[in-house]
């Protein structure tokens, strides 16, 4: 296969023109442009979280992206629970009140990624030795709540259980 085939890299630009507050990022062969403050954050984070976990390339890549919709497309073992775990995490040490939910076709697939989450939330708050504290409630549904921030995990086996639902992100699995 040649490159007119396809077989060269890949670029993918999501901004095509970089600005001063973007550079060119190269991850996996992939030319990607990424905002400078959410590289610094992210990076700044993963700093903070290397005791407890430490991003695959894959992983990085799929962190720093800037996408509003990201899509995991990864066999088995490639650690997507990890990494979207890993994403609430950072968005739960953010200034800003956020809700996420997480969805799964039944509710104990939802779980799994809600318990590693909060797994991974006790760890960092015993390490780091945060004031604040994590509440979960397991009945009716997960329940995770850390300062002002909400995590919910849920089934969408039955679709009247998302209603009412509102978040500030969201992962289906």
């Amino acid at each position: 296969m040649n490159e007119a085939q396809g077989a060269g890299r890949v670029e993918q630009r999501v901004n095509k023109k970089p600005t001063p507050k973007n550079f060119q990022k190269i991850l996996n062969n992939r030319v990607i442009y990424v905002d400078l403050r959410l590289l610094v954050i992210v990076k700044r984070f993963l700093e903070k979280l290397t005791s407890i976990w430490q991003p695959h390339a894959g992983q990085m890549e799929f962190l720093l992206h800037p996408a509003k919709f990201k899509v995991l497309s990864c066999g088995r073992r490639w650690g997507k629970t990890d990494v979207c775990a890993v994403q609430i995490l950072g968005l739960l040490m953010g200034e800003s009140p956020t809700r996420h939910v997480i969805i799964a076709p039944t509710q104990d697939q939802a779980n799994l990624l809600f318990d590693r989450l909060q797994q991974l939330l006790m760890q960092y708050i015993e390490f780091h030795n945060l004031k604040e504290t994590a509440s979960v409630k397991l009945t009716p549904y997960p329940k995770l709540s850390f300062g002002r921030h909400t995590v919910l995990a849920r089934s969408g086996h039955v679709a009247r259980a998302l209603r009412g639902n509102e978040a500030t992100h969201v992962v289906i699995d």
